[in-house]
Formats: C-alpha cells, sequence, structure tokens
C-alpha cells in the first residue's frame, strides 16, 4: 500500500510538477533572453547615437573650418585689394608724373621712377596667385606701372617681365589662356612660340644667335611693325638662359623654364641651350604681352598651313 502511495505520489510529480517546473524554467529562459535581446537593443543604440554625435561634431568642426576658411579669404582678398590700391597711389602722386616729365634731362628724376618701379612690380609680386585681383583694378595698377616703364626702358625692362607675367598668373578669370596644338602637344602661347622657334631655326640651319637674332627678328618686325610702339624689337632678351638670371628670376621661373626646355627642347646657339625670351626681343616689354605680342606671332604662323599650328581649348601650362 505504501509503495502503491509513493508511486501514486511520482506519477503526480512527474505529471503535474514537471510540466509547470518546465514552463517556470522556459519563462525564465525567455525572460533572460528578452533583458539580453534589450541589453543588446540599447547597447545598439547607444552606439547609433555616439556614431551620430561624432558625424555631428565632425560635420560642426568642418563648417567651423570652411566659416574659418572663408573668413581668411575674405581678410586676405581685401588686405591684396588694399594694398593693390596703395601700389596704384604711390605710382600715381604729383611727384611721380613730375618726374616722368624730367627723366629724360634729370638724373636723379630718372634715378626716382628706376627705384619706384623697382617697388612697385616688387611688391606685386608677393600676391598670391590663387587670388586673382578684380579686372578693373588691376588694369589700374598695370596701366600706371607700364607708363613709368614706358619713361625708363632699359632700367625697367626684366622688372617689367616679372610683373607681366605675375599678371597673367594673378588675373585667372580674365587671362586670355588659349592654347594650341604643336606637333601633337597641346601648349600654352609662350611654350607655342618656343616649340616654333626651334623649327625655324632648324628648317633655316640656324647655328648662333647672331643668326637666330637676325632670323627671327625678321618675322617679329613684320608682325608688330608700329603697333606696339614705344615698344619695339631690339633683339635684347630674345633668350633666356635659365641657368642664369636675376635672383628675382632664379626664385620665381627659372627651375620651371628649365623644366620647360628640358621637356620641349633646347635653342642650342653657339654651344649655349636657350629657351625663347617671354619678351621675344621686344623692348620694352608691352603690357598684357600675351595678347599683344605672343597672340599674333602664333597666328602668323597658324596663317600657313605648313606650320601645323591649331587653336585648342585652354589648357594650362605656364
Amino acid at each position: 500500500m505504501e509503495i502503491f502511495s509513493f508511486d501514486l505520489g511520482g506519477l503526480f510529480v512527474a505529471v503535474v510538477l514537471a510540466p509547470i517546473a518546465w514552463a517556470i524554467k522556459t519563462w525564465v529562459q525567455r525572460g533572460a533572453q528578452a533583458r539580453e535581446a534589450e541589453l543588446e537593443q540599447l547597447k545598439r543604440d547607444n552606439e547609433e547615437r555616439s556614431v551620430k554625435a561624432q558625424e555631428r561634431l565632425i560635420e560642426d568642426n568642418a563648417k567651423a573650418q570652411e566659416r574659418l576658411i572663408e573668413a581668411s579669404e575674405r581678410e586676405r582678398e581685401t588686405a591684396e585689394l588694399h594694398e593693390a590700391f596703395s601700389i596704384h597711389e604711390s605710382l600715381t602722386k604729383r611727384e611721380v608724373f613730375d618726374a616722368m616729365g624730367n627723366a629724360e634731362m634729370n638724373p636723379a628724376s630718372r634715378e626716382f621712377l628706376v627705384q619706384l618701379h623697382r617697388r612697385a612690380t616688387h611688391r606685386f609680386e608677393q600676391f598670391d596667385d590663387r587670388r586673382p585681383l578684380p579686372s578693373d583694378v588691376q588694369e589700374l595698377v598695370r596701366a600706371a606701372v607700364a607708363h613709368i616703364a614706358h619713361r625708363i626702358p632699359e632700367e625697367s625692362a626684366e622688372a617689367q617681365v616679372l610683373f607681366e607675367r605675375k599678371v597673367e598668373a594673378k588675373t585667372l578669370g580674365g587671362a586670355d589662356r588659349r592654347t594650341f596644338l604643336v606637333d601633337g602637344r597641346v601648349l600654352s602661347k609662350h611654350h607655342t612660340l618656343h616649340a616654333l622657334a626651334l623649327r625655324f631655326a632648324r628648317e633655316n640651319g640656324i647655328q648662333t644667335v647672331a643668326e637666330f637674332t637676325r632670323g627671327w627678328g625678321a618675322i617679329v618686325e613684320k608682325v608688330i611693325g608700329t603697333a606696339l610702339a614705344p615698344s619695339v624689337y631690339t633683339g635684347h632678351k630674345l633668350l633666356t638662359d635659365p641657368t642664369k638670371g636675376t635672383d628675382s628670376y632664379t626664385r620665381r621661373y627659372a627651375s620651371r623654364d628649365l623644366r620647360t626646355m628640358n621637356d620641349l627642347g633646347a635653342l642650342e646657339l653657339d654651344g649655349t641651350r636657350f629657351l625663347l625670351a617671354w619678351e621675344s626681343g621686344v623692348t620694352p616689354a608691352p603690357a598684357d604681352i600675351g595678347r599683344v605680342l605672343h597672340l599674333p606671332l602664333i597666328e602668323s604662323f597658324a596663317s600657313d598651313p605648313k606650320w601645323n599650328v591649331v587653336e585648342r581649348s585652354p589648357v594650362e601650362r605656364d
């Protein structure tokens, strides 16, 4: 009878209590899994919020940096504009016009203009090429500098060339950036002229500076005529040796001119390697030299099909 009672009790536990225990265990496990899932979701939510917060911080920092850069650019542009007007003012004072009127007869007046021109062109060279000046402001300075250069052509020749090269670089939006296809290469105006000069010398058997000065000079004189007066072809600064020159030229242009000469080939005359000079032998270097000198020279060759010079879309090489 006791055995029967024991078996009956065991059966009761097995039938009734075991499912309850299993249900409780399952409920506990599911609760634990749910809490674990909630914790995982909370962790993911926190990580997502952290990432978004970092992204917002990065974005805010980037915007703040952009505002600082824009403010710095505006400040720099304002400073350059102020400097440009200061240069123009220094070139247009009454004593400057008096000195220009006396430059031919008065050595002191001439020296005054020489030093003024040097200071003005040097100040202009310090401008950043990446920040173009308004074209009307740049033209004010250009005209004033050129006016003085015409009164002292010999003394201002080299500084005027460096000034004109700077003007072209500075006028990013308005400079004449036309390029030409020569022997399968797209070149700037200056480099196009050098390539043409190489072929001209080769085809005419020119081996000396004197021969090249006469032959190339005849073309230049024919093209410009009297249109550039008082600038005329003299043969002075017709050729450039990038291994020589003033400190200003060496610092700003020598390495680039040397690369150009090595890339396109050199005019080998009298045992020296030359690059066709920026001013192409015209003295004093005219204002806006690219438009008024380089372009007409190129067009004179392009008009003859044998030279195979074709204008292309702008590609900045200089």
